[in-house]
Formats: C-alpha cells, structure tokens, sequence
C-alpha cells in the first residue's frame, strides 16, 4: 500500500511487516460484513474506529510511530471497504432493506459474497 512507502518509510521493514500483519488479523477478526456497514451507517471514519477497537489490545504493545501507522493503513482500508459497498448494484436501497428486516434472504446474500471479495481484495495489497 502506499501508505507504507510514504508514511511508513521510517519504519524498518520488520516494523512495517508487524503493522501489516496486525491489519490483515484485525480485518480477518471483524468479519466485514453488511451488518457491519449497516451498523457504522458507511461512514468510513466509523469503520475505521470499530476496527481500532477490535486492536486495542495489541495497538497498547506497540510503539507509537507503529501505532499511527496502523491507524492511518485502516483509516484508507475503511475508505476503500466504503468504496466498494458504495458501487455495489443497489447498496442504499438494500441497506434500508436491511436496516428495517424487509429485505429478501438472497438480496442479503448477494451483498454479503460481493463484501467478502471486497475484503479479500484490500487483504491483497
């Protein structure tokens, strides 16, 4: 990612492996899913939060310049995350579905296989 080339090439490579590791766990934890973006309403900056918490515990161990780095590669995964749930067919209108429990099982499913390729692609970088 390029945060890792600008903001991190202070970092020694290990550093910045150890940050990248925590990331892709955290995001393997949360289970990105619709209810998740549901529930931070697509706001990246509440998905980011939510995936910092999920951290705290191992964000505590770590130096401070490690941390912030963290911080800002889950600040720019969360806007991607967003990105894609925003281009996905009908999003908003499946969302409301969602949010209010008329939405059709297989509407739901359909969003949640795209979310997870999603996810799969920003673990990539």
């Amino acid at each position: 990612m390029f945060i890792f080339e600008t903001e991190g090439k202070q970092l020694a490579v290990d550093e910045q492996e150890t940050v990248a590791h925590l990331v892709a766990q955290t995001l393997d934890r949360s289970r990105i899913s619709v209810e998740l973006l549901v529930d931070t309403d697509l706001d990246p900056m509440r998905l980011a939060r939510h995936f910092t918490t999920e951290a705290a515990e191992q964000l505590s161990l770590l130096p401070d310049r490690r941390g912030q780095l963290f911080t800002r590669v889950i600040e720019e995964a969360s806007q991607s995350i967003i990105d894609i749930a925003r281009v996905l067919p009908n999003f908003s209108e499946r969302r409301h579905y969602a949010t209010y429990g008329q939405g059709s099982g297989r509407r739901w499913e359909d969003h949640t296989c795209a979310l997870d390729c999603g996810a799969s692609r920003i673990r990539e970088f």
